[in-house]
């Protein structure tokens, strides 16, 4: 695998393109779980986001590993948007599930004070609402007991 011998070679793993992408970042949003893999293995940074971007694309996969090895799931970018709300946006039913199961807070907003209820809403993503709106209602339930 190039990675492989990249990495042997003393690739900087966190090194960034023109756009500021890490090798982690561009793993995940493809959803290359083995070279995600590898890449956290020999050091990568995977705070911010990578985690993004896999919930994003719907990589359920990578958001699993990257959430087990520490990333953390209401990690925010610089519009404040969460995971959640990238997952929500784009319906990713699964990813929603795992980040939701990973504890991520539903009523976080970003800096257009939206959560990701009105992305899921706005894109007529009516799965990603039902998830959404049971957990919210669940939380609320539990809070007033």
């Amino acid at each position: 695998m190039v990675v492989d011998t990249l990495l042997h070679a003393c690739a900087h793993v966190d090194s960034k393109d023109e756009e500021g992408s890490t090798p982690l970042h561009i793993a995940a949003n493809y959803g290359r779980d083995k070279v995600v893999k590898l890449l956290l293995q020999a050091g990568a940074i995977k705070e911010r986001t990578p985690l993004h971007y896999a919930a994003k694309s719907g990589h359920d996969k990578v958001v699993k590993l990257l959430l087990q090895t520490g990333a953390m799931v209401d990690s925010k970018d610089k519009y404040a948007r969460t995971p959640l709300h990238n997952a929500a946006y784009n319906e990713h039913e699964k990813v929603i599930e795992l980040l939701l199961q990973a504890g991520a807070f539903v009523d976080l907003e970003t800096i257009e004070k939206n959560n990701p209820f009105p992305h899921a809403v706005s894109n007529g993503h009516e799965k990603a609402v039902a998830l959404l709106r049971l957990v919210h209602s669940l939380i609320k339930q539990k809070m007033c007991l």
